[in-house]
């Protein structure tokens, strides 16, 4: 009865919500078949499930996308599971743990039409489930939206329609760019004979897998050995089904024991995927061992259904997305690039394949109508039919702008690694495919921005905006900033994001305000002890960066201001931040806080300076903008300087006091607060000088 659901989640389920909790329940078949099922022997329906009015549920009009609540039916662990079919049924779409658990659930009916998610609204049918868990639909001999699914077997005809559809219609979005001649010793799998092979410009499948926490650095062979891991013996397996012969996989591909053939093929990670036809990518399981589920020994997780009175309802099984942002896969740094460099993208989970490519992303449980689904030009799925700006879970190519380069370094650096010294290693597929789709270059992983397509001028402005070069794009790529104190990762300059273990970020927004000061300039040292500009260097720096040419230390000229540390402090949020005091030059000066970048103390008895790398303007009224300057904090480690954090100074941050007050703001400070807290402050004028920093 309504009566017994709580106030706090009726109001939830909305105003048209408890309709059919009324006691005139029509009743199913009492004995209704059981067509397959896994783990249960009855076929009846429980006394609770028997006054569930399907026929109405599956036939009513939704104006929600949360649907309409059908029936209360209480914590699993009440469930009749083994007795009950529905029961039996609507368990097979909750994971587990959920038969231990207190929690409610509640049986809701909902339309595809109202449904954002996967494609739902390409069809028109009803069909009932929880909130956020899988859908059961009921199948008709004229329509069926979900296909069944053998668990042992997957039918490889289906995904060879998604990729034919993709090569026919797709012309202009998911072409290769790039003959796999270009890449230097690349080999391949010949899946017929089982050798290696050079790639010769044949057509060919690539997998993407984990290597797994034993594994080992295989030794190099012209031909595969016997007893390969299942996952790599499920990916021969289905490159042939596909109707492909070569097979690309990194441990076989290439040979380890070269340090000149494996540096050559990790600089070019974008040309070897973006090359493959498709890309295989094992999801399932955390290491070569699991295997391919459906293709091999490993069956799939069983997909539920039954016949209810006349309706014979399936599961649509979960979105396989969500398998794939809370899989082993996704978490790895190695893995990151091979899903995003790839056109296409074969996903093999534990419940079914997903796909996704430039244009369409589909999977195999849910069979619908994609050609409808596409804009007229065939290019991709329409707006409404994609999530947001990409079309499923991978971002279209590596990116629809330059700029986007700071996001991938952004989810990259969530990634975990076995080795630190893979850091580069590991994202140079992306770097390289910024600098030939959008021309963004970088060092040492710090990408050197290209201007912004419009650079705003305000009304304040009285001087030209100097030019936008190599040195700007450089300067502005620094402002880089950690979340939390970090520890150093060994063999990388402290300058760049590589050199420190952790999540970083970019702050700024507006990148079409921020400048930097006319005359900065960059020099790079190499490993032979030559000198090279940044500016002259830029077109050889792809080689410098391939070829370990580059030191670690860059010299920057730049503005520079003294910096006094004063105390460290972990705000509520657990975030550590340093107060210090800048120098003005009326003589005043200003607390500023900024992030530590290291987790090691700092010292009042030490200088520190913070380089002047980015600003805003005023804005039009004349008060001081948002945001700037930026400020790289480093400090003197012998022969050369190196970060410790990183701040931007804004109105909002600092407390400013006079040169001539009295009074006291805390226990070692004179001087009364001019300011506090004021968005409207005249913007500080820093003591600064010019300087050349070494810095590494």
């Amino acid at each position: 009865m309504i009566g017994s659901i709580p106030e706090r989640k009726r109001k939830e389920l909305g105003p048209t919500d408890g309709q059919y909790e009324g006691e005139n329940r029509s009743k199913t078949s009492p004995s209704p078949k059981r067509l397959r099922h896994p783990r249960r022997q009855g076929n009846e329906l429980c006394g609770r499930c028997a006054k569930i009015d399907l026929d109405e549920a599956l036939s009513r009009e939704h104006l929600t996308v949360r649907g309409q609540l059908v029936k209360s039916l209480g914590p699993v662990k009440k469930w009749a599971i083994d007795s009950c079919s529905l029961c039996g049924l609507l368990a097979t779409s909750l994971p587990p743990e959920c038969r231990s658990s207190d929690s409610t659930y509640y049986l809701r009916s909902f339309s595809s039409k109202r449904d954002p998610r996967l494609g739902w609204k390409s069809i028109d049918t009803n069909m009932i489930g929880f909130d956020g868990c899988a859908f059961f639909v009921p199948q008709h001999h004229d329509a069926t939206p979900v296909r069944s699914l053998k668990p042992d077997s997957i039918d490889f005809e289906i995904l060879k329609s998604w990729l034919h559809q993709c090569q026919e219609m797709h012309t202009k979005t998911c072409t290769a760019r790039t003959s796999s001649t270009s890449v230097p010793f690349m080999k391949l799998i010949d899946c017929e004979t089982r050798k290696i092979v050079p790639a010769s410009n044949h057509v060919y499948v690539s997998l993407s897998y984990m290597w797994g926490a034993n594994s080992g650095i295989v030794e190099y062979s012209e031909s595969l050995p016997e007893g390969l891991p299942p996952t790599i013996e499920d990916a021969i397996t289905a490159t042939r089904k596909l109707g492909f012969r070569f097979l690309w996989v990194d441990r076989y591909c290439i040979n380890q024991q070269s340090a000149e053939e494996k540096s050559a093929q990790v600089h070019k990670m974008d040309l070897i995927y973006r090359n493959s036809e498709i890309t295989i990518i094992a999801v399932a399981g955390q290491d070569p061992t699991y295997g391919l589920p459906g293709v091999g020994q490993r069956n799939r997780s069983e997909q539920g259904c039954a016949r209810i009175g006349k309706h014979f309802l399936i599961s649509a099984l979960g979105d396989p997305r969500d398998l794939v942002k809370k899989s082993a896969w996704i978490t790895r740094g190695w893995t990151y690039q091979e899903g995003l460099l790839s056109r296409r993208r074969l996903v093999f989970t534990d419940q079914q394949v997903y796909y996704e490519c430039y244009g369409m992303y589909c999977c195999e449980a849910l069979n619908f109508p994609l050609h409808e689904m596409h804009l007229k030009s065939g290019q991709s799925l329409q707006k409404s039919f994609c999530e947001g700006e990409n079309i499923g879970i991978f971002p279209r190519e590596v990116g629809a702008s330059p700029w986007e380069i700071l996001e991938r370094v952004e989810e990259y650096s969530q990634k975990s690694l076995s080795h630190a010294s893979d850091i580069l290693n590991g994202i140079l597929g992306v770097l390289r495919a910024f600098e030939s789709v959008h021309q963004v270059g970088h060092c040492s992983g710090i990408p050197i921005l290209p201007p912004p397509k419009t650079r705003a001028r305000l009304a304040t402005d009285t001087a030209e905006l100097p030019p936008w070069n190599a040195c700007t794009g450089f300067f502005i790529g620094l402002c880089w900033d950690l979340e939390g104190t970090s520890n150093r990762r060994p063999g990388f300059p402290s300058w760049s994001w590589a050199g420190w273990f952790g999540r970083i970020s970019w702050e700024f927004n507006e990148v079409k305000y921020l400048r930097t000061d006319p005359g900065i300039k960059l020099r790079l040292e190499l490993q032979d002890g030559q000198i090279a500009n940044l500016d002259t260097a830029q077109e050889s720096l792809q080689k410098l960066n391939a070829s370990s040419a580059l030191s670690n230390i860059i010299r920057i000229s730049a503005w520079t201001t003294p910096i006094r540390y004063r105390r460290s402090y972990s705000r509520i949020n657990g975030e550590v931040e340093c107060e210090t005091r800048v120098e003005l030059e009326d003589g005043g000066y200003l607390h500023w806080r900024f992030h530590p970048t290291t987790s090691m103390q700092l010292s009042t008895d030490q200088a520190y300076i913070g380089i002047h790398l980015a600003r805003e303007p005023p804005s039009p009224e004349g008060f001081a903008g948002p945001t700037g300057p930026a400020l790289m904090v480093v400090c003197d480690v012998g022969d050369r300087m190196e970060r410790v954090g990183f701040g931007w100074i804004r109105p909002i941050d600092y407390q400013m006091y006079g040169a001539d007050g009295v009074g006291e703001y805390d226990d070692d400070e004179d001087g009364p607060p001019l300011m506090v807290n004021s968005f409207y402050a005249r913007r500080p004028v820093l003591v600064k000088s010019w300087q050349e920093i070494r810095l590494g």
